[in-house]
């Protein structure tokens, strides 16, 4: 029996034979046969490497955070990331990550919509066996996000389970509406409608319950451009005056 220890300590995406040569090892030495339950965990490379190393364990869970479907060229040209990882070999064994969920049990899949190309390879998953889960002005890195929202471990320990569902999820999700990164990227979003009446609202709404210096610079130049043409600034929720 090997050591199932791995760690990888570079942009490697895993994409070496001796690393294949491991898992087949677990597969036929029956080591994932020793458990009840085995799940593959990981985002971005270390989730691409959930999702194709999980082809070693026929119903496996896998837990998959923002990954790669794959860093061919041929395939993901789009991709302007992991440059460095570009010339590996993504065409031999567990290579295509979505193809390697076939025997999987169930598949949790998470990423932002709104990412772009996150999403191109979120697009490229479309097994019947995953669950799509949408973390709307998360960006690339939700895991770390939602450990900041204190969620990550009650997420994923359900999904370990197998019963974690949509409501469920969308429901413990609702945490990000007091977690500052999320409420930056929603700034951010809104300003951008170029109507500086729902950014005041929206600055007004924030800076009513916590600090926020950034908030108040967007707020005073939307609360200008209301004066500039002629629109009355929503009225100041603003009672606890921080700034």
């Amino acid at each position: 029996m090997v050591d199932p220890w791995l760690m990888a300590h570079d942009w490697t995406w895993y994409r070496d034979d001796a690393v294949h040569d491991f898992f087949d090892t677990l597969r036929d030495d029956g080591f994932f046969d020793t458990f009840d339950r085995v799940v593959f965990y990981g985002a971005s490379m270390g989730g691409y490497a959930a999702a194709a190393f999980s082809a070693s364990c026929p119903g496996a869970t896998v837990i998959t955070i923002s990954p790669q479907a794959t860093l061919d060229r041929d395939v993901t040209p789009w991709e302007t990331r992991y440059s460095k990882a570009w010339d590996r070999n993504y065409r031999d064994r567990y290579g295509f990550a979505p193809d390697m969920l076939a025997s999987a049990d169930k598949v949790y899949l998470l990423w932002d919509p709104l990412a772009p190309l996150d999403a191109a390879h979120a697009a490229l998953f479309t097994g019947k066996n995953i669950k799509r889960l949408h973390c709307r002005l998360m960006g690339h890195r939700i895991a770390s996000a939602m450990q900041g929202m204190g969620i990550l471990k009650p997420v994923i320990l359900r999904a370990i389970a197998g019963t974690l569902t949509e409501l469920e999820f969308y429901q413990a999700l609702r945490a990000r509406r007091g977690f500052t990164r999320y409420l930056k990227e929603m700034l951010a979003k809104v300003d951008g409608r170029g109507n500086p009446w729902l950014t005041a609202l929206f600055c007004e709404h924030y800076l009513s319950t916590r600090r926020g210096p950034a908030f108040r610079k967007v707020l005073n130049k939307a609360i200008a451009d209301c004066k500039k043409r002629g629109i009355t600034p929503p009225p100041s929720v603003n009672k606890r005056g921080v700034a």
